[in-house]
């Protein structure tokens, strides 16, 4: 997995969550009628690019859980101050809005797996 950043998030039901970039090579700009053309040279030019994002739960460095998310924007966005980021925030503001969610589904899975391994 080529990791471009990372984040340890804190724990959550008492797993530890941490969130990963990596690259999306499968989206761009030319796949959606929605950027402007400054937005385009930009992407082309390097300054942003699409990351998928890697949310994982796990306990004790087993990671027993994971959700994704693709199609993130990651970089000097034009129009944007700053540094764009889905790591970037916290609660609702992190990835994008759709942290809460990924953290949730990262840990039933890890529940579940957790489940598998004690009911044995």
């Amino acid at each position: 997995m080529d990791v471009i950043d990372s984040k340890i998030v804190g724990t959550h039901d008492g797993f530890n969550i941490e969130a990963y970039l990596t690259p999306d090579l499968e989206t761009t700009v030319e796949g959606d009628g929605d950027y402007t053309d400054e937005e385009i040279r930009a992407y082309r030019n390097g300054d942003w690019s699409f990351v998928n994002v890697l949310v994982t739960a796990s306990k004790s460095g087993t990671e027993l859980g994971s959700a994704n998310l693709g199609a993130c924007q990651y970089g000097a966005f034009p129009g944007v101050s700053g540094w764009v980021s889905p790591l970037n925030g916290t609660g609702d503001d992190f990835i994008n809005g759709y942290g809460p969610d990924l953290i949730s589904e990262a840990v039933a899975e890890a529940k579940e797996q957790l489940g598998k391994i004690t009911s044995r």
